[in-house]
C-alpha cells in the first residue's frame, strides 16, 4: 500500500480571548470520532502562552478539519488567530494554479488568432501596444534582463486578456460639447444633411470588441454570457492563487468544471472569416483602435519601458517617420484651411442645424410631463403631514422638559448665597460713602491753606487763565478758594 501524504495545518490563537483547554473541548464536540482518528488533532500553548492549534492528516480531512474551525471558531467567535502553517492549503492552490494557467494560455491564444486574422502581425501588435501600455510597460521593464523575447499578449495577465476582448469605446462621450472644428471635421465628408446626423450618431456611438468583432469568430454565441462569467470567476481565483490566500478543496472542482466549458465554447472558433464577416470585423475593430490611438500615442512615444530593446528604438524611428508631415501633407493641410472656412453655404447649414436641434413640441410635452411626475403627489403631501405629526414634541416631551427646567431652576439655598452676596455689596457701598463723606472736610482744609500759602485771600476766586466769572450768590467760600486741581480722594486718604 502507497504511503499516504500527510499535510499540516497550524493555527495560532490569541490567549486573551481563548485557551488550549477551552479550544480542545471544543474541537471534541465539533469533530466525529472517526474524523479525529484519521487525522491527529493537538492543541497545546507556544512560549508566549498563545493556544496553537495542530492538525496532520490527508487532504480532505485537514481541509474539512480547516472549514470546521473557520465556521465556528474563527468565524462565529471572532476569535483574532494566525496561519502558521498550512500546507493543505498550498497543495489546492498548486493544483488550482495549472487549470488557471491553461484556461488563461486558451484565452491568450484565441484573441491573437483573432487579431492577426483581422489587423496582420503589425497591426494587431501595435493595436495590443496602445490598448494595454501600462500592463505590458510594467511586465515588459521587469523582464528586460530575460533571455526569452516576449509577444505583447505574453506581457498580460487573464484580466487584461478579458478587458481586451470586452473593450467597449466611444469616439465622442455624450457630455461632449461639439466646437466648431468638430462639426467642421464632420461636414467635410458628409454629402447631405442626413448622412451629417447619421456621422454624429457614429461618433457618439459606443462600439464593443465582443460585439463589434470578436463575436463574429464563433457561430453560436448564446454561451457567451456564461463563458464571461467564469472568466471572471478564473480572474477571482487567481488572484487568491498568486497572493497566497487560503484556498479550499471545494474550490478547485468548480474550477476544473469551467474549464472544460471555457475549452469547449473556444474549441468551436471559426478558423477563417467570410469576406463580408472580415471587412465588417475590420472597420469595427477601426472603430475601437481610434478612441486609443490619440490619448495613447503621445505617452507611447514617451514613455521608456521598451526603449532597451532593438525593436523598440527600430518602431519609435518608424513611427517617427511615419508622423513627420511631408510637403504634400501639408499642400493638404493648407488647401483644408481654405476649404474648411465657413462660407455662405455653411453658415446656411448651420442656421438648419439650429432649427433642426430646437426642442420640437413633442419634446416640450415630454418636459412638461416629467416636471408633473416630479410633483409632490397627494401620497408625499399626506407622508410630509404625518412626519410632521410624528416628530411634534408629544405630552411626555413636554412633562420631561418641565422637569428638565426645574431641575435646573436654583435652589433655595443658592437663591439665600445670592441674596447674601448682594446685600453685602451694598454695605460695601454705603461703608465707602461714609468714608468719603468724613474726609471731605479735612480736603477742603487743605484746599485752603494751600491758597493762603500762596497770597491768595479766601474770599476772592482766583482769575482764571481762561475765562472770569462771578462768585455764585450763597455759594461757600471755602468752595470759592478751593483750586480746581485738588488731590482724588485716594490720594487725600492716603495723607
Amino acid at each position: 500500500m502507497p504511503h499516504e501524504q500527510r499535510y499540516i495545518l497550524k493555527v495560532l490563537f490569541d490567549k486573551t480571548q481563548t485557551s488550549a483547554s477551552k479550544i480542545d473541548e471544543q474541537l471534541s464536540r465539533l469533530l466525529s470520532c472517526d474524523l479525529r482518528t484519521r487525522a491527529n488533532v493537538n492543541v497545546t500553548c507556544d512560549v508566549s502562552g498563545h493556544p496553537t492549534l495542530l492538525v496532520t492528516g490527508s487532504l480532505e480531512d485537514v481541509d474539512r478539519i480547516h472549514g470546521i474551525i473557520e465556521k465556528h471558531l474563527i468565524r462565529r467567535q471572532q476569535l483574532g488567530f494566525v496561519r502558521l502553517v498550512d500546507d493543505a492549503g498550498a497543495e489546492i492552490r498548486a493544483r488550482a494554479y495549472h487549470v488557471v494557467a491553461r484556461i488563461e494560455q486558451r484565452l491568450r491564444s484565441f484573441v491573437d488568432h483573432a487579431g492577426i486574422s483581422l489587423l496582420g502581425f503589425t497591426g494587431w501588435r501595435r493595436f495590443v501596444y496602445l490598448a494595454l501600455l501600462d500592463d505590458i510597460q510594467r511586465v515588459a521593464t521587469s523582464d528586460a534582463e530575460s533571455d526569452m523575447t516576449l509577444t505583447p499578449l505574453e506581457c498580460t495577465q487573464i484580466e487584461d486578456l478579458l478587458t481586451l476582448v470586452t473593450w467597449k469605446a466611444r469616439e465622442w462621450s455624450p457630455e461632449r460639447s461639439l466646437s466648431v472644428d468638430d462639426v467642421l471635421e464632420v461636414a467635410e465628408t458628409a454629402s447631405s444633411f442626413e448622412d451629417f446626423v447619421k456621422t454624429l450618431k457614429s461618433k457618439a456611438t459606443e462600439s464593443s470588441a465582443w460585439d463589434d468583432v470578436f463575436h463574429r469568430f464563433f457561430e453560436d454565441t448564446g454561451e457567451w454570457t456564461q463563458v464571461r462569467s467564469d472568466l471572471e470567476f478564473v480572474v477571482s481565483q487567481r488572484h487568491r492563487i498568486m497572493h497566497h490566500r487560503p484556498m479550499r478543496l471545494g474550490t478547485l472542482e468548480p474550477l476544473e468544471d469551467k474549464e472544460r466549458h471555457i475549452n469547449a465554447f473556444f474549441g468551436r472558433v471559426a478558423p477563417k472569416l467570410s469576406d463580408s464577416d472580415l471587412d465588417q470585423a475590420r472597420s469595427a475593430m477601426s472603430r475601437v483602435g481610434t478612441v486609443t490611438m490619440a490619448t495613447r500615442l503621445s505617452q507611447f512615444a514617451s514613455l521608456a519601458p521598451f526603449h532597451q530593446t532593438l525593436q523598440a528604438q527600430e518602431f519609435y524611428q518608424r513611427l517617427a517617420e511615419a508622423t513627420r508631415p511631408t510637403k504634400e501633407m501639408q499642400q493638404i493641410y493648407q488647401r483644408l484651411a481654405e476649404a474648411t472656412r465657413p462660407t455662405r453655404a455653411m453658415e446656411e447649414f448651420y442656421q438648419r442645424l439650429a432649427e433642426a436641434t430646437r426642442p420640437t413640441k413633442e419634446m416640450q410635452q415630454i418636459y412638461q410631463r416629467l416636471a408633473d411626475a416630479t410633483r409632490p403627489t397627494r401620497q408625499m403631501q399626506e407622508f410630509y403631514q404625518r412626519l410632521a405629526e410624528a416628530t411634534r414634541p408629544t405630552r411626555q416631551m413636554q412633562e420631561f422638559y418641565q422637569r428638565l427646567a426645574e431641575a435646573t431652576r436654583p435652589a433655595k439655598e443658592m437663591q439665600n448665597v445670592m441674596d447674601n452676596i448682594a446685600r453685602i455689596g451694598m454695605e460695601t457701598q454705603q461703608i465707602t460713602q461714609r468714608l468719603f463723606d468724613a474726609i471731605r472736610p479735612r480736603l477742603e482744609i487743605e484746599a485752603l491753606a494751600s491758597g493762603l500759602a500762596q497770597g491768595i485771600p479766601h474770599d476772592e476766586p482766583p482769575e482764571s487763565t481762561t475765562a472770569k466769572h462771578e462768585p455764585v450768590p450763597g455759594q461757600d467760600e471755602a468752595d470759592d478758594g478751593a483750586p480746581e486741581d485738588t488731590a482724588p480722594p485716594c490720594e487725600a486718604k492716603d495723607s
